[in-house]
């Protein structure tokens, strides 16, 4: 049986505002319609993406900006073109 600190300290839900909820779900919906432009709308400019799915056959890794999203979104419909589920992990950082 789990603590309860150890419990507490896993609890994230309260640390995600409603707005980045949207925004991961808008994304995640995007992502599965393989909508490159709305994904790419919603991100900053500057974005670091960090991919899972390639990474496992060597081709992950991370990407920054627009051209680095846009050269993973490629290669991942290359290796799965059907894939229309997300799995992708979002996080922010406040500053």
């Amino acid at each position: 049986m789990e603590s309860d600190t150890l419990r507490t300290a896993r609890d994230t839900a309260w640390a995600m505002s409603q707005e980045n909820v949207e925004l991961r779900y808008r994304a995640a919906d995007a992502f599965t319609r393989h909508d490159l432009d709305a994904l790419l709308a919603l991100c900053d400019p500057d974005v670091m993406f960090i991919s899972r799915h390639l990474g496992l056959e060597g081709g992950g890794g991370s990407h920054h900006g627009h051209d680095g999203v846009r050269s993973w979104w490629e290669s991942l419909l290359g290796v799965f073109p059907t894939s229309a589920r997300s799995s992708m992990r979002y996080e922010t950082s406040e500053t």
